[in-house]
């Protein structure tokens, strides 16, 4: 059974209020008792891809930041990496790759909500990458290296239970864009993938990465929209 609900604890511990995650699965008569509930628990801010078009209730205002766009292809060809494709094995970011984390938070569902600053969602970001460099939340960080700096990276995360990878972080500097970096990082993910024994990349971006979405395609991932990204805020009590 799934769960309807979960607190989010590093989420809030984060932030400094409380968060949750309602299930996309919850039927709509079922969402209005929920939210209702998630006020009582004092929650603030609730993530929600909802499958419907969710009303605004007395408790909450809800903000409609993007469509979410699921990823997914069959692994078949393992290649040799490019020469200036390689496993980054340092305890610490560089600075390129810092940069390049901030172009990659400001196409995220935190950027285009106001609730949330941009310095609180760079530093989201940061925290992200800095764990995947040490082994948390992504098996392995490739990049692309030319004279020695960092002009793309991509994190990716293995689910043993089914055999499926997932690419949580990828981007590449903007002036280098258009030289086929992001293939050639996608050519080495799918390559790692297969030699760890996984037979299907799944991951989800969102619909306004209109550059990502034209790489997954033209790399044959199959990506079909799916339901929408909802931040949910909890109305001030005077106004309830």
């Amino acid at each position: 059974m799934v769960k309807d609900f979960e607190i989010l604890d590093w989420d809030s511990e984060f932030f400094g209020f409380k968060v949750a995650r309602i299930s996309s699965n919850i039927s709509q008569k079922y969402y209005k008792e929920l939210i209702s509930e998630l006020y009582h628990f004092n929650v603030e801010l609730i993530y929600f891809n909802s499958p419907f078009d969710p009303s605004e209730s007395e408790f909450y205002s809800i903000l409609k930041i993007d469509e979410v766009v699921e990823l997914s292809k069959e692994l078949k060809l393992k290649k040799n990496f490019h020469p200036k494709v390689k496993f980054f094995n340092q305890s610490r970011a560089t600075i390129e790759m810092r940069n390049l984390v901030k172009r990659i938070a400001r196409r995220s569902r935190f950027y285009f909500d106001d609730n949330i600053t941009t310095a609180k969602v760079y530093e989201l970001y940061d925290i992200w990458l800095d764990k995947s460099v040490n082994g948390i939340g992504a098996d392995t960080v490739l990049v692309y290296e030319e004279n020695n700096k960092i002009k793309g990276f991509a994190t990716v995360k293995i689910n043993e239970n089914n055999g499926t990878g997932v690419i949580p972080l990828m981007g590449v500097e903007s002036k280098s864009e258009g030289k086929g970096i992001s293939f050639m990082l996608m050519e080495a993910i799918e390559s790692y993938l297969l030699e760890k024994k996984c037979s299907i990349l799944k991951s989800s971006t969102q619909a306004k990465n209109l550059k990502a979405l034209k790489v997954y395609e033209r790399f044959g991932i199959k990506c079909e929209r799916g339901s929408v990204i909802n931040h949910l805020w909890r109305k001030p009590a005077n106004l309830i």
